[in-house]
């Protein structure tokens, strides 16, 4: 199979759009929070602050963390620092402890992904939003969007944060057996590094030893017909 084209500057710019200023949902049934791909503390409170001032809204009923402990972060290196972390900041935005839900621990972006939908089947949950930092917060969407797959089933919203410089130092630490690099530059850099993790992982993947080397996530195109669904449906 032929590699997938380059998406073309007008598809990224609606990609865009949709990615740092989607609508969100007049009824959220959970709002997943991504393991922060930065490591400085500034930058995901600021992110779970603003998932908190969304719960308090009104309108959502769960907040879902990644899983990974502060103990294993720590072991593999990760960005990420831990669901207590994350718990005990949202706790003190004061978003309710039984609020708040813990995936099973997820070492990237598309094990987070999919252990969300897993969890949203389970409870019953058709209306999501997904969070970030800006530079990720696409190639989130363009994750989940893919294991999401077809017929659809549920609507996935973004939501992310402004009001960070293009100049503001962004770290991202490489896992232990990491094939990325570890990243620690201004945040204007850290947009062309997801930008070759989109190309990357549009790609099929290659099988080796019965394994499949990574999760296929959505080419913008595929990701814009699914938002074109999204918004034609009927509001809940």
């Amino acid at each position: 199979m032929p590699a997938p084209a380059e998406p073309s500057a007008l598809d990224m710019m609606r990609a865009m759009y949709v990615s740092l200023g989607d609508l969100t949902p007049p009824r959220c049934h959970a709002h997943l929070v991504h393991g922060a791909p930065a490591a400085e503390e500034h930058l995901y409170r600021k992110l779970l602050q603003a998932v908190a001032d969304h719960y308090h809204t009104g309108t959502v009923d769960a907040v879902v963390l990644n899983g990974l402990s502060v103990e294993e972060c720590t072991r593999q290196n990760q960005g990420y620092r831990g669901f207590e972390i994350y718990r005990d900041s949202l706790i003190g935005f004061g978003v309710p402890e039984q609020s708040i839900e813990v995936l099973p621990p997820s070492r990237h972006t598309a094990a987070e992904s999919d252990n969300f939908l897993k969890m949203a089947r389970v409870r019953g949950w058709q209306n999501l939003v997904v969070s970030s930092l800006p530079h990720h917060q696409l190639r989130c969407f363009l994750q989940i969007v893919a294991l999401i797959a077809q017929p659809y089933w549920c609507k996935v919203y973004n939501m992310t944060v402004g009001g960070i410089s293009l100049a503001s130092t962004v770290s991202k630490p490489a896992w232990i057996d990491s094939r990325w690099p570890s990243v620690s530059a201004p945040l204007f850099d850290n947009f062309e590094e997801e930008f070759k993790r989109i190309l990357r992982y549009a790609q099929e993947p290659k099988v080796i030893n019965g394994v499949v080397e990574y999760t296929r996530h959505a080419m913008i195109p595929e990701a814009l017909a699914y938002v074109l669904w999204r918004d034609s449906q009927a509001s809940p």
